[in-house]
């Protein structure tokens, strides 16, 4: 917050003053609009829990075929046999759309909650239009005012999200499956090499950088769009009646 004000002051062409008044606004107040930024966030860390699982999924059923075809399985037995893995990843969709629903809604209280801080400071938005500060200027404080704050926490709860799924293992060792069919001595085992099913020794679990990337994007994309809408009620907030109002 204070680092935008002194970036903002410190501009060596010109003052930055949307900067300028976002950073003032954040020191003056920091936890504006914390609650329902902590609910959208709270929306984001599960989100960000459901995909680095679904990435867990998806290498735990992948183990489980490779490791079947090692052993010689090709009836349906082995290990996982009995898994759907269809009903998981239905399941994980279920889950992301309600964290895409509780996530709107978070938006749409950061958009009241934009909306009654305006209001609220419509004479002080009123002053500022009188001694020549534009409106595009205001909006764009705002902007900054909202967004400046938001962009690190989201990054925050993506990776906190994605580390708590870690916190169980990631990593499948396929050789210990091939070993264990040698090792069986069963004469109609039939053991296959890992370079034959073009297995690595070890299968490491991802980082679903892309599906991470939509959940972010999109999140962000609410909000400038909640910021947008809370926008319009600018216009009238910086209206010179409101001055001889007070």
């Amino acid at each position: 917050m204070d680092l935008l004000h002194r970036r903002a002051a410190a501009a060596p062409v010109r003052p930055r003053p949307a900067t300028l008044l976002a950073g003032q606004r954040l020191i003056t107040d920091p936890w504006n609009g914390s609650r329902t930024m902590a609910a959208l966030l709270a929306a984001v860390i599960a989100g960000s829990v459901a995909l680095g699982y679904k990435a867990l999924l998806a290498t735990t059923f992948r183990f489980y075929d490779l490791s079947n075809q090692v052993q010689g399985f090709t009836n349906g037995e082995g290990i996982g046999a009995g898994a759907e893995p269809s009903f998981y990843f239905n399941a994980i969709r279920l889950v992301m759309v309600a964290v895409g629903l509780s996530a709107a809604v978070a938006a749409a209280g950061l958009l009241i909650a934009l909306v009654e801080s305006i209001v609220a400071r419509r004479r002080a938005y009123a002053s500022l239009t009188a001694t020549g500060v534009p409106r595009r200027t205001l909006s764009a404080a705002i902007l900054w005012q909202t967004v400046t704050p938001l962009i690190p926490a989201l990054l925050l709860a993506l990776a906190v999200g994605d580390a708590l799924v870690r916190l169980f293992p990631t990593n499948f060792d396929l050789g210990n499956a091939y070993q264990e069919c040698l090792a069986d001595h069963n004469p109609e085992a039939h053991c296959t090499t890992l370079a034959a099913v073009h297995a690595p020794a070890v299968l490491t679990v991802p980082i679903p950088w892309g599906d991470l990337g939509w959940l972010g994007g999109s999140t962000l994309l609410a909000v400038l769009v909640a910021v947008g809408a809370g926008l319009l009620v600018l216009r009238s907030s910086t209206d010179l009646d409101e001055l001889r109002a007070g």
